[in-house]
Protein backbone atom coordinates (compact mmCIF):
# COMPACT_ATOMS: atom_id res chain seq x y z
CA UNK A 1 0.00 0.00 0.00
CA UNK A 2 0.94 3.70 -0.33
CA UNK A 3 2.99 5.38 2.17
CA UNK A 4 1.11 8.57 4.17
CA UNK A 5 -1.03 6.29 6.65
CA UNK A 6 -2.81 4.35 5.47
CA UNK A 7 -4.93 4.84 1.61
CA UNK A 8 -9.18 4.04 1.45
CA UNK A 9 -10.77 2.15 4.27
CA UNK A 10 -8.42 0.57 6.24
CA UNK A 11 -9.77 -2.20 8.59
CA UNK A 12 -10.48 -4.42 11.63
CA UNK A 13 -11.16 -7.45 10.29
CA UNK A 14 -10.67 -10.91 12.66
CA UNK A 15 -9.31 -12.69 10.27
CA UNK A 16 -5.71 -12.81 8.92
CA UNK A 17 -3.55 -12.71 5.61
CA UNK A 18 -0.20 -12.22 4.09
CA UNK A 19 2.27 -9.76 6.54
CA UNK A 20 2.11 -6.10 4.84
CA UNK A 21 3.63 -2.45 6.37
CA UNK A 22 2.06 0.68 5.84
CA UNK A 23 4.01 4.02 6.36
CA UNK A 24 2.93 7.31 7.66
CA UNK A 25 5.37 10.65 7.31
CA UNK A 26 4.32 12.98 10.37
CA UNK A 27 4.07 17.01 9.93
CA UNK A 28 6.93 18.57 11.24
CA UNK A 29 6.24 19.61 14.79
CA UNK A 30 2.70 17.96 14.36
CA UNK A 31 1.50 16.73 18.06
CA UNK A 32 -1.09 13.92 18.47
CA UNK A 33 -2.19 13.68 14.54
CA UNK A 34 -3.96 10.50 12.85
CA UNK A 35 -0.94 8.48 11.53
CA UNK A 36 -2.86 5.45 10.89
CA UNK A 37 -6.77 4.76 11.43
CA UNK A 38 -8.41 1.05 11.70
CA UNK A 39 -12.15 0.48 11.50
CA UNK A 40 -14.37 -2.01 11.38
CA UNK A 41 -17.07 -2.91 8.56
CA UNK A 42 -20.52 -1.58 8.78
CA UNK A 43 -22.54 -4.09 10.38
CA UNK A 44 -19.40 -6.24 12.16
CA UNK A 45 -20.82 -4.89 15.20
CA UNK A 46 -24.93 -5.29 15.87
CA UNK A 47 -25.43 -4.02 19.02
CA UNK A 48 -25.58 -0.60 21.23
CA UNK A 49 -24.21 -1.68 24.88
CA UNK A 50 -20.40 -2.50 23.88
CA UNK A 51 -20.66 -2.97 28.34
CA UNK A 52 -17.75 -2.16 29.98
CA UNK A 53 -13.93 -3.96 30.12
CA UNK A 54 -10.77 -3.76 28.93
CA UNK A 55 -9.18 -3.39 25.62
CA UNK A 56 -5.73 -4.13 24.49
CA UNK A 57 -3.83 -2.65 21.49
CA UNK A 58 -1.19 -4.43 19.92
CA UNK A 59 1.28 -2.74 17.22
CA UNK A 60 4.37 -3.92 15.49
CA UNK A 61 6.44 -0.46 15.21
CA UNK A 62 8.93 -2.18 12.58
CA UNK A 63 10.44 1.00 11.98
CA UNK A 64 10.56 4.57 13.41
CA UNK A 65 12.59 8.36 11.99
CA UNK A 66 14.61 9.77 14.73
CA UNK A 67 12.46 12.58 14.70
CA UNK A 68 9.15 10.43 15.22
CA UNK A 69 9.01 11.72 19.17
CA UNK A 70 6.05 9.08 20.08
CA UNK A 71 2.73 7.43 19.15
CA UNK A 72 -0.24 6.65 20.98
CA UNK A 73 -3.57 3.99 20.49
CA UNK A 74 -6.49 6.15 20.67
CA UNK A 75 -10.05 4.12 20.59
CA UNK A 76 -12.93 6.09 19.16
CA UNK A 77 -16.37 4.88 18.42
CA UNK A 78 -17.74 6.88 15.40
CA UNK A 79 -21.36 5.97 13.47
CA UNK A 80 -21.99 4.33 9.85
CA UNK A 81 -20.73 7.10 7.58
CA UNK A 82 -17.55 7.39 10.11
CA UNK A 83 -18.04 10.26 12.19
CA UNK A 84 -17.05 10.38 15.95
CA UNK A 85 -19.77 9.37 18.01
CA UNK A 86 -17.30 9.56 21.47
CA UNK A 87 -13.61 8.81 22.36
CA UNK A 88 -13.56 6.19 24.68
CA UNK A 89 -9.62 6.10 25.67
CA UNK A 90 -6.45 7.39 24.81
CA UNK A 91 -3.31 5.75 25.90
CA UNK A 92 0.04 7.21 26.92
CA UNK A 93 2.13 7.60 24.82
CA UNK A 94 5.26 4.93 23.54
CA UNK A 95 7.99 5.63 20.95
CA UNK A 96 10.82 3.41 19.07
CA UNK A 97 10.93 0.27 17.15
CA UNK A 98 9.41 -2.37 18.71
CA UNK A 99 5.71 -5.16 19.39
CA UNK A 100 3.90 -2.21 21.92
CA UNK A 101 1.31 -3.00 23.92
CA UNK A 102 -1.54 -0.30 24.66
CA UNK A 103 -4.42 -0.94 27.54
CA UNK A 104 -7.48 0.35 28.56
CA UNK A 105 -9.13 -0.80 31.89
CA UNK A 106 -12.91 0.07 32.27
CA UNK A 107 -13.85 1.13 28.81
CA UNK A 108 -17.60 1.45 28.47
CA UNK A 109 -19.87 2.59 25.54
CA UNK A 110 -23.38 2.69 24.39
CA UNK A 111 -25.05 4.18 20.91
CA UNK A 112 -26.25 3.05 17.81
CA UNK A 113 -26.18 -0.85 16.74
CA UNK A 114 -24.60 0.25 13.50
CA UNK A 115 -21.82 2.20 15.50
CA UNK A 116 -18.52 0.99 14.08
CA UNK A 117 -15.01 0.94 16.16
CA UNK A 118 -12.23 2.38 14.95
CA UNK A 119 -8.66 2.42 16.26
CA UNK A 120 -6.37 5.55 15.39
CA UNK A 121 -2.76 5.58 16.12
CA UNK A 122 -1.94 9.05 16.86
CA UNK A 123 1.79 10.60 16.19
CA UNK A 124 4.14 13.25 17.47
CA UNK A 125 6.65 14.69 14.99
CA UNK A 126 9.80 16.70 15.44
CA UNK A 127 12.01 18.02 12.65
CA UNK A 128 14.46 16.84 10.06
CA UNK A 129 13.57 15.46 6.78
CA UNK A 130 10.85 12.82 5.81
CA UNK A 131 12.70 10.07 6.31
CA UNK A 132 13.38 11.03 10.16
CA UNK A 133 9.74 11.87 10.88
CA UNK A 134 8.89 8.17 9.16
CA UNK A 135 7.27 5.37 11.17
CA UNK A 136 6.25 1.88 9.50
CA UNK A 137 4.08 -0.97 11.51
CA UNK A 138 3.18 -4.01 10.45
CA UNK A 139 -0.47 -5.31 9.56
CA UNK A 140 -2.47 -8.49 8.50
CA UNK A 141 -0.60 -10.84 11.05
CA UNK A 142 -1.50 -11.60 15.00
CA UNK A 143 1.14 -9.26 15.86
CA UNK A 144 -0.90 -6.07 15.13
CA UNK A 145 -4.13 -6.31 16.89
CA UNK A 146 -6.76 -5.19 19.42
CA UNK A 147 -9.16 -7.58 21.99
CA UNK A 148 -12.44 -6.32 22.67
CA UNK A 149 -14.44 -7.53 25.57
CA UNK A 150 -17.14 -8.00 23.41
CA UNK A 151 -14.87 -9.67 20.56
CA UNK A 152 -15.31 -13.58 19.69
CA UNK A 153 -12.13 -14.97 21.22
CA UNK A 154 -9.55 -16.53 18.86
CA UNK A 155 -8.37 -20.25 19.18
CA UNK A 156 -5.38 -19.22 17.71
CA UNK A 157 -4.22 -15.78 19.98
CA UNK A 158 -0.35 -15.09 20.20
CA UNK A 159 1.47 -15.96 22.89
CA UNK A 160 1.29 -13.13 24.77
CA UNK A 161 -2.88 -12.84 24.79
CA UNK A 162 -3.25 -15.97 26.61
CA UNK A 163 -6.20 -18.22 25.26
CA UNK A 164 -8.83 -16.20 26.30
CA UNK A 165 -7.86 -13.54 24.08
CA UNK A 166 -9.55 -12.38 20.73
CA UNK A 167 -7.48 -11.72 17.49
CA UNK A 168 -8.88 -8.42 15.56
CA UNK A 169 -6.04 -8.11 12.62
CA UNK A 170 -5.10 -4.14 11.59
CA UNK A 171 -5.43 -5.33 8.12
CA UNK A 172 -5.02 -2.94 4.62
CA UNK A 173 -8.20 -3.28 2.83
CA UNK A 174 -8.04 -1.32 -0.23
CA UNK A 175 -11.24 -0.70 -1.61
CA UNK A 176 -11.14 2.22 -4.31
CA UNK A 177 -14.98 2.57 -4.96
CA UNK A 178 -17.17 5.52 -3.98
CA UNK A 179 -19.83 3.21 -3.38
CA UNK A 180 -17.74 0.82 -1.08
CA UNK A 181 -18.77 2.08 3.01
CA UNK A 182 -14.95 1.81 4.16
CA UNK A 183 -14.66 4.58 1.64
CA UNK A 184 -15.71 7.52 4.63
CA UNK A 185 -13.45 6.13 6.60
CA UNK A 186 -10.34 7.13 5.01
CA UNK A 187 -7.14 9.15 5.78
CA UNK A 188 -8.18 11.54 3.36
CA UNK A 189 -10.96 12.76 4.98
CA UNK A 190 -9.36 13.42 7.83
CA UNK A 191 -6.32 15.05 6.76
CA UNK A 192 -9.19 17.02 5.26
CA UNK A 193 -10.07 18.65 8.19
CA UNK A 194 -6.45 21.05 7.94
CA UNK A 195 -6.84 22.91 11.57
CA UNK A 196 -7.77 19.94 12.91
CA UNK A 197 -10.73 21.57 15.25
CA UNK A 198 -13.22 18.87 13.95
CA UNK A 199 -15.07 20.95 11.36
CA UNK A 200 -14.66 21.42 7.93
CA UNK A 201 -14.90 25.60 7.70
CA UNK A 202 -13.17 28.38 6.29
CA UNK A 203 -10.45 27.91 8.52
CA UNK A 204 -9.44 24.81 6.54
CA UNK A 205 -9.48 27.26 2.81
CA UNK A 206 -7.44 29.71 4.70
CA UNK A 207 -5.04 27.35 5.44
CA UNK A 208 -4.79 25.50 2.24
CA UNK A 209 -5.00 29.19 0.06
CA UNK A 210 -1.90 30.12 2.72
CA UNK A 211 -0.05 27.54 0.26
CA UNK A 212 -1.37 27.69 -2.43
CA UNK A 213 1.09 26.70 -5.05
CA UNK A 214 3.64 25.95 -3.45
CA UNK A 215 5.39 22.49 -3.17
CA UNK A 216 5.20 21.49 0.57
CA UNK A 217 6.80 18.98 2.18
CA UNK A 218 5.19 15.40 3.14
CA UNK A 219 2.77 15.30 5.93
CA UNK A 220 1.71 19.25 5.52
CA UNK A 221 -1.87 19.46 6.65
CA UNK A 222 -2.65 21.85 3.86
CA UNK A 223 -1.59 19.19 1.25
CA UNK A 224 -4.43 17.36 1.60
CA UNK A 225 -4.38 15.62 -1.74
CA UNK A 226 -0.66 14.23 -0.59
CA UNK A 227 1.18 15.21 -4.19
CA UNK A 228 3.69 17.58 -2.53
CA UNK A 229 1.76 20.38 -3.87
CA UNK A 230 -0.93 22.71 -2.50
CA UNK A 231 -3.49 23.42 -5.17
CA UNK A 232 -6.96 22.99 -6.91
CA UNK A 233 -7.36 19.55 -5.82
CA UNK A 234 -6.59 19.79 -2.11
CA UNK A 235 -9.40 22.73 -2.02
CA UNK A 236 -11.41 20.21 -3.87
CA UNK A 237 -11.39 18.20 -0.98
CA UNK A 238 -12.41 20.29 1.15
CA UNK A 239 -14.96 22.13 -0.54
CA UNK A 240 -17.71 19.70 -0.61
CA UNK A 241 -17.76 19.30 3.07
CA UNK A 242 -17.85 22.85 4.68
CA UNK A 243 -20.42 23.64 7.44
CA UNK A 244 -20.33 19.76 8.19
CA UNK A 245 -18.37 18.06 11.28
CA UNK A 246 -15.47 16.27 10.34
CA UNK A 247 -13.71 13.21 12.33
CA UNK A 248 -11.01 15.08 14.48
CA UNK A 249 -7.81 14.29 14.34
CA UNK A 250 -7.35 13.40 18.12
Amino acid sequence: MPGGGGTIGDKLLQTTSAPAGISATIARQASDVVAFAFTTDPGQITFSDWGIGAYTVELNVTAAGGQVLGYKAQLVRVNSACSTVATLATSASQSGVALKTFSFANVSSTGSASDRLQVRILATGGNGGDSARTMTIQVNTTDSEIRAPWITPSPTPTGGFGPASAITSLAVAGVSTGTDPMLQCDMTSMRSDVTGDGYWNSADVAAVLGLFGKAVETGTRADVHPDGFVDISDLAMIAGRIGSPSTPSS
